[in-house]
This record gives structure tokens, C-alpha cells and sequence, in this order.
């Protein structure tokens, strides 16, 4: 229910903005959902910050989190 809650969270994000990469927890993650919306302020594509994020997952893993990140 959780992991379906993230997702609807993200969606609805996806709507309210024409561009949006979603990033989905690693396969191997399990727990708690945890979403993140990641709004920055630079001048920069969004892409940028996927190597970051893709860390805070993978950290988030490891504490039993399931961390989906949205980058608008």
C-alpha cells in the first residue's frame, strides 16, 4: 500500500509538470516508502543530480527504506 502511495505521490507530480524523471528505489530495496521531490534552483538538467540521488537510495536501502525520488 505504501509503495503504491509513492508512487501516486510521484504521478501526481508528473502531471503538474511537463518534465519530471521519476527514479525508483534499487531493486533489492525493501521497507519503508520514502518519496523525495528534488526541486533545485540552478540553471541545470535535472540529470545531473541522478548519480547523487542514486546514492541516497542506495543508503536508504540499507537503513530498510525504499527511497523514489522525483526530479522536476
Amino acid at each position: 500500500m505504501k509503495s503504491m502511495l509513492a508512487a501516486a505521490a510521484l504521478g501526481l507530480l508528473n502531471s503538474a509538470f511537463a518534465d519530471i524523471t521519476v527514479l525508483p528505489p534499487p531493486a533489492s530495496a525493501s521497507g519503508a516508502d520514502v518519496a523525495i521531490v528534488w526541486i533545485h534552483g540552478m540553471q541545470c538538467d535535472p540529470q545531473a543530480y541522478t548519480t547523487f540521488a542514486g546514492e541516497i537510495q542506495s543508503q536508504g536501502a540499507l537503513k530498510g527504506q525504499k527511497i523514489w525520488v522525483g526530479l522536476p
